[in-house]
């Protein structure tokens, strides 16, 4: 059996290009996978992106942290290997 992947994908007021990166974890071949978004806005505006896939765990900052200490404060469990997706797209 795999090993489970954690992917942590952090976000802050990006859901047009949320579906995009979540679709892109979904469509891996490596099975198992563990998918967690991290809202960072603050007003859990990523929750509705979030709605429409079961299989992914949002976790909503109750405010606005950055990316730095976003990754920090996200310690999913208990993947034995963790990733964070870390590229940034500006508009």
């Amino acid at each position: 059996m795999n090993p489970t992947i954690s992917v942590v994908i952090p976000t802050h007021y990006r859901n047009e290009l949320l579906a995009e990166a979540i679709e892109s974890v979904l469509t891996q071949e490596y099975e198992p996978v563990e998918l967690i978004v991290v809202d960072d806005s603050g007003e859990g505006h990523a929750e509705p992106a979030l709605d429409r896939y079961d299989e992914v765990h949002g976790i909503v900052k109750d405010a606005a942290a950055g990316p730095q200490r976003t990754l920090r404060g996200s310690k999913p469990q208990p993947a034995s290997t963790f990733t964070f997706s870390t590229t940034m797209i500006s508009s």
